[in-house]
């Protein structure tokens, strides 16, 4: 078995565009300041690691105000003890324009570490890719307001959801552009989450436009709540060896010090 291909499915989930974050039932313009999401990952019932996602605070990046965003994610003890991974992302999201002016990510899971960048101009619509660990530097073209992917989810947070609708973005990962379709495919009232309560939610896909990706890494959905919130309570996906889950188990609001 492929350990870090199992770890590395839930994570790529939450890079790809699902957790949402309106502040309105009816869509909001940005995340709210200060929201750090806690999920719990398992492999089948099997606790295998956790994930948050953070929104930090809003800073002056190139001169442009944006959403300072991190993501972290990692194994657990007993995974660490013969393989430990350690993920981290970080987005630069424009206040005004809800679009991606930078995205950091590094890896470290295994035997493999990665530390890499992008940086988007939105206005010539190019992007440059920089590997800090082996000094690559590539060039590229970006279509207008493209998103990385992990403003992607925050962009898809200010969607206004109905059941038979979608939401269509570009997205930039692995150094390519990506047309995605989001589609809002089903919905449940009083549904019960240990520890944080009942709620109604959506329930949420990728469609064909993003199909080759996620051919490869396996299908995913998630349930999303019904309320100002707008919270990802459950992310899965299916792996030619099972399921992977990630299940939201806190929510808190933390202002960084020096950050809006």
């Amino acid at each position: 078995m492929e350990i870090r291909f199992l770890i590395s499915k839930i994570f790529i989930f939450f890079l790809f565009s699902f957790s949402l974050h309106a502040q309105e039932v009816s869509g909001t313009h940005g995340p709210r300041v200060g929201e750090k999401l806690t999920y719990l990952l398992r492999w089948g019932v099997i606790p295998v690691g956790w994930a948050t996602l953070h929104v930090h605070g809003i800073q002056e990046y190139e001169g442009h105000r944006v959403y300072h965003i991190v993501m972290e994610a990692g194994s657990n003890s007993f995974l660490s003890t013969f393989y430990k991974v350690r993920d981290y992302a970080e987005t630069y999201f424009d206040v005004e324009g809800l679009y991606s002016w930078r995205f950091c990510k590094k890896q470290s899971e295994g035997g493999y570490h990665s530390d890499e960048e992008m940086v988007y101009d939105q206005e010539k619509h190019t992007a440059r890719y920089h590997s800090f660990k082996n000094g690559s530097v590539k060039e590229m073209e970006i279509p207008p307001k493209v998103q990385d992917t992990l403003s992607a989810i925050y962009f898809f947070r200010t969607f206004p959801m109905k059941v038979g609708e979608s939401c269509f973005m570009d997205v930039n990962a692995d150094e390519k552009n990506w047309k995605l379709e989001v589609q809002v495919e089903d919905y449940r009232k009083n549904w019960e989450v240990h520890r944080l309560g009942t709620f109604n939610a959506f329930y949420v896909e990728p469609l064909a436009q993003f199909k080759g990706m996620f051919e490869k890494r396996g299908r995913v959905w998630a349930w999303v709540s019904d309320d100002r919130r707008r919270l990802p309570l459950l992310v899965k996906t299916k792996v030619p060896f099972g399921s992977v889950t990630a299940t939201l188990v806190k929510v808190e609001i933390i202002k960084n010090k020096g950050e809006e």
